[in-house]
């Protein structure tokens, strides 16, 4: 009847093999190269974490064209609930942009629903590059990514509702539910 070895025997068994990274021994090959691919996976996390934590390609607001909320700097100003019911208030008569897709609700005065994928190349689009748009969605995502979309096409007064029609509900204000208007 033949025994099993205990560890400390099976290491110094000359077949056993030694793990590279930790000196430990290893009786499987695959156990190898699986903790170098845990090793390299982490190594690729940490330059990454140090890379994003240095900010190094990231743009700043201002290179991004992005205002602060309420502030006109760069091509987009993000207005706060009360700064844009002031700027509808003000002026009724503007032209605002709903881009939020599928249909989850609006404000009033909404005159256009496009969808934010093809504001770009909507026909309704001013000729003028320093023309006033003033846009919205649900929750600034939508808006956010047409407005740096417009503002790389040239156009220098673009305005969005910061938070979109999530945050103008939150702060109190009445948001429009019917789809017919639309299609």
């Amino acid at each position: 009847m033949s025994r099993r070895p205990r560890p400390a025997e099976a290491a110094s068994d000359a077949s056993a093999t030694v793990d590279a990274v930790t000196g430990n021994p290893s009786s499987s090959p695959s156990t190898v190269g699986l903790r170098w691919l845990v090793v390299a996976l982490v190594a690729v996390v940490a330059v990454l974490a140090v890379g994003c934590a240095s900010g190094e390609g990231a743009a700043s607001a201002d290179e991004a064209g992005l205002g602060a909320a309420g502030s006109d700097e760069g091509p987009i100003t993000l207005l706060e609930p009360d700064e844009f019911e002031a700027l509808l208030d003000e002026r009724p008569d503007l032209d605002l942009i709903n881009v939020h897709i599928p249909y989850e609700g609006h404000l009033e005065g909404t005159t256009h629903f496009v969808d934010y994928r093809e504001l770009a190349a909507w026909d309704g689009l001013p000729d003028d590059l320093d023309a006033e748009i003033v846009l919205y969605c649900r929750t600034g995502r939508m808006s956010g990514e047409v407005s740096a979309e417009l503002a790389d096409l040239g156009y220098t007064d673009i305005t969005d509702l910061g938070g979109g029609f999530v945050a103008w509900e939150q702060s109190g204000r009445e948001l429009l539910l019917d789809p017919t208007v639309a299609e």
